[in-house]
């Protein structure tokens, strides 16, 4: 018996390598640590799912261990989210002081050009929020801000204009549908929580770009709570009722690679809620591409009702996971909110079209003044002429 298993197992072994020489040539990038994805490359549907056997093989490097044979493009670089905050002397920024407007003064000099004309309100905005995000420190909140607007440039079709709910079909789609919400207040530090439902989402009708920018739309909402900029938010997945189909992996690296080198936003928590089995396997491979100090806030949750971690940082009274609660009752809540972002929205229309239709009238009034103050000169020469 021994000598027929050491002879099934020499019949394998050539297999076995043809198969490994097959997946060295052909060997799928396992995008979640990749921290820089083309737009193009995101605005495709049809990608949903994960190959198990990507996880069970490939997965699998030289050293047998999970996860070391995942290839990326680029190294995830954690550095400037994880550098130290706040000024040498450790006093608490505030921004709403001499030394806090100061500084902003001195950021907003250092502003994109183009952004700083073509939208100062989102210019003084982001350099609050990255500010606040750094603590004060004018250095890397500058490295912030820039990475930012590059960022921004990059992903979003309407540049450094503002993003509208009524000026993108997707996004006005997306969010009227059941995949994500926006909490406000979710703990005592007036943090913002996402809540994602990943069964809602389809990857075969939604492409990940459209994904990622209601992601910044949302994000954008959340930092205009200065607690927020202070503070971070937390982010909480409910994988009930989701398989791998619902999954499109380059969402979380692209989102994951934004949150390390550009957004001035900070990750108090991520929450993992009611995992499917597979799912457990692909956390241990998402936390090699966390910073250490987020990989040990990322949190799985069997039952959301009873978990101390997340009844600890969040109140589950805002959720929909009490007895007394609803799904219905959340989502009515927050359709509430998208009607006032749309009303807010019109209003800044508005004032923008009439501010341009006054400085149009002032223009050609001025235009006009100037005509008759050149007028009035020729003709007191030509009366003088004729005398």
């Amino acid at each position: 018996a021994k000598h027929q298993h050491t002879r099934r197992h020499a019949q394998r072994k050539p297999a076995q390598q043809t198969e490994s020489a097959y997946t060295k040539r052909h060997r799928q990038k396992y995008p979640m640590g990749n921290i820089s994805t083309a737009p193009e490359d995101l605005a495709s549907t049809g990608k949903g799912g994960l190959n198990t056997k990507v996880l069970a093989s490939k997965g699998k490097g030289d050293d047998g261990k999970l996860g070391s044979g995942i290839s990326t493009d680029e190294d995830h670089d954690w550095h400037g989210y994880d550098a130290k905050r706040g000024t040498e002397d450790g006093k608490k920024f505030v921004l709403d002081s001499e030394e806090g407007r100061d500084k902003l003064e001195l950021l907003l000099k250092r502003a994109p050009a183009d952004v700083a004309e073509q939208n100062p309100a989102l210019a003084r905005f982001i350099c609050e929020a990255c500010l606040r995000f750094r603590k004060g420190d004018v250095a890397t909140a500058n490295d912030r801000m820039q990475n930012y607007f590059q960022w921004r440039g990059k992903y979003l079709s309407e540049g450094f204009q503002d993003q509208t709910i009524e000026g993108s079909e997707s996004l006005s789609r997306l969010l009227s549908s059941d995949l994500i919400r926006l909490v406000a207040n979710v703990d005592g530090s007036g943090r913002y929580g996402f809540l994602l439902r990943l069964r809602f989402h389809d990857p075969n009708q939604t492409s990940a770009l459209d994904i990622v920018r209601m992601w910044h739309y949302l994000l954008l909402r959340a930092l205009r709570c200065p607690s927020v900029q202070t503070h971070g938010f937390i982010m909480m997945g409910d994988l009930s009722g989701a398989s791998f189909g619902n999954l499109d992996t380059r969402i979380p690296k692209t989102i994951l690679g934004a949150l390390s080198k550009n957004m001035p936003a900070r990750v108090h928590r991520i929450f993992v809620v009611r995992p499917f089995m597979m799912m457990r396997m692909v956390v241990p491979i998402l936390r090699m591409f966390l910073s250490k100090k987020l990989s040990q806030r990322l949190v799985l949750v069997s039952d959301p009702t009873s978990n101390a971690q997340l009844k600890e940082n969040v109140d589950l009274k805002l959720l929909p996971y009490q007895p007394q609660g609803s799904e219905s009752a959340f989502d009515s809540a927050f359709r509430q909110l998208l009607d006032e972002w749309r009303k807010e929205e019109e209003e800044r229309r508005t004032s923008r079209a009439a501010a341009e239709a006054a400085a149009a009238v002032d223009a050609a009034n001025g235009s006009s003044s100037n005509q008759e103050n050149e007028q009035q000169p020729k003709e007191a020469s030509d009366t003088k002429i004729a005398t």
